[in-house]
């Protein structure tokens, strides 16, 4: 076969094996394989500036630490085309020398490389699921389906633009925050928020921080656009606003910050801690422990684990408010899973789906 015939492919992976074994069957392909290995700070900068490069296959598995920072700047480069293939497969527990992949796999694999190769699309995101899987996934999209139609059906709120706001939402929008959500989102939160924002009707007595991990420099922009297409006003966490219901604020990247009971914002001047940039956990902790049982969380797609501890630990707390995007609708989910496997979440759906049961949680009789 010789579908890759002059391809250069890159190939990134956290298993040895799993490099070895697709170079081996890529190469049969007729790919030419520039580079294999993980996905770290030196990988990274093997890419960067190569022009030979057509483009990047890169392998997620949850049995692996992403480096995430690695991958933000992965996804930073805007001339090499990516497949993330998302391969659920135990090395360890499972002695299948073929690694998960099938020739039908590597048959599917070699195809998308030889689009993406030649596209315009960036980035493609390919999961490796069994026709049993794949049935179930079909049962439970149809299910939720039907269940966003009734939901719909029943709540009969109207979308209402900032300009539509009647005097009794500017009322609720003046006085003191009570309900205050989190919203944590890493590698393909963009629209994932996007699309659950679209679907917050203007006056919903809540407000949100959203924690996304996202470039230095970003912030602002992703702001706006969420403004653009959202009831709720969406801005930047300033030092010293208030934040109140019917408000989205964007914590920062490269700076803490921490909303007191008044929903007054305080923007520190240390960095935060550990390896992400903002950090989910420190900031689901900060808002749960100031508004207790009136706050909540809301995990989207992304990489990782980050938020998953300070979850469980509002979960003591509040065992009704920690909600999660579901897998299907991730474009990676690693992090929802991460807290799914700790049985706390409560509520799983899609980001239209997580917005419908927050409409209903918090709408007037």
């Amino acid at each position: 076969m010789d579908n890759l015939k002059n391809t250069c492919l890159v190939i990134g992976s956290g298993s040895k094996n799993v490099q070895q074994y697709l170079s081996d069957h890529l190469s049969n392909c007729g790919a030419n394989i520039i580079l294999c290995g993980c996905i770290d700070k030196h990988f990274i900068e093997q890419i960067e500036g190569n022009a030979l490069i057509d483009v990047i296959l890169v392998i997620v598995n949850d049995n692996y630490e992403e480096d995430e920072i690695a991958f933000d700047r992965l996804l930073d480069n805007d001339h090499i085309p990516i497949l993330f293939y998302d391969h659920r497969f135990d090395e360890i527990l499972d002695s299948n020398k073929e690694y998960g992949f099938s020739q039908l796999t590597i048959k599917k694999l070699t195809k998308k490389l030889q689009i993406l190769s030649q596209d315009t699309h960036k980035v493609i995101v390919e999961q490796s699921i069994n026709t049993q899987e794949l049935n179930t996934k079909k049962s439970s999209v149809k299910k939720e389906n039907n269940l966003k139609d009734d939901r719909k059906n029943s709540l009969k709120i109207p979308f209402l633009s900032k300009k539509m706001v009647s005097d009794t939402h500017t009322k609720i929008l003046q006085s003191k925050v009570k309900n205050v959500w989190v919203l944590g989102a890493s590698l393909g939160g963009p629209d994932a928020i996007k699309q659950f924002l679209e679907h917050i009707p203007a006056g919903l007595p809540v407000a949100f921080v959203l924690a996304q991990h996202l470039g230095d420099g970003f912030i602002g922009l992703f702001a706006s656009q969420l403004d653009r297409t959202s009831s709720f006003t969406v801005k930047e966490g300033l030092d010293g606003e208030q934040l109140q219901h019917g408000e989205v604020a964007l914590v920062p990247v490269d700076r803490q910050m921490t909303i007191d009971i008044n929903g007054k914002i305080k923007l520190l001047d240390d960095a935060w801690q550990g390896h992400y940039h903002p950090s989910i956990n420190a900031v689901i902790k900060n808002v749960t422990h100031t508004f207790k049982k009136q706050s909540g969380v809301i995990i989207f797609t992304g990489m990782g684990e980050d938020g998953s501890l300070a979850c469980q630990e509002f979960f003591k707390l509040n065992t009704h408010n920690i909600w999660a995007q579901s897998k299907e609708s991730c474009m990676m989910s690693s992090m929802p899973d991460a807290i799914r496997k700790t049985n706390i979440v409560t509520y799983s759906g899609s980001p239209e789906a997580l917005a419908l049961k927050m409409v209903a949680k918090y709408k007037t009789p």
